[in-house]
């Protein structure tokens, strides 16, 4: 996707209160997409270190207690 077509995106979003979409597919359909898949583990990881970011913007010395952002069960 081009910058441009991404910045339409986001206009379009951010005026139009609309929300983005979000799609799984199987590996067998990307695949004939032309595609590669993702690799779980390197996902795993990082929306491990997504949510570890999140946690740490959020806690400061003057946040109130939270509960835990996300559990991957691991």
């Amino acid at each position: 996707m081009g910058l441009d077509d991404y910045l339409k995106l986001v206009v379009h979003f951010a005026t139009t209160g609309a929300e983005p979409r979000f799609f799984v597919v199987p590996d067998d359909e990307l695949k004939k997409q032309g595609h590669v898949p993702p690799d779980l583990s390197k996902m795993n990881a990082w929306l491990r270190g997504a949510v570890a970011t999140k946690a740490a913007h959020e806690s400061t010395g003057y946040s109130d207690a939270k509960k835990s952002l996300v559990s991957l069960g691991n």
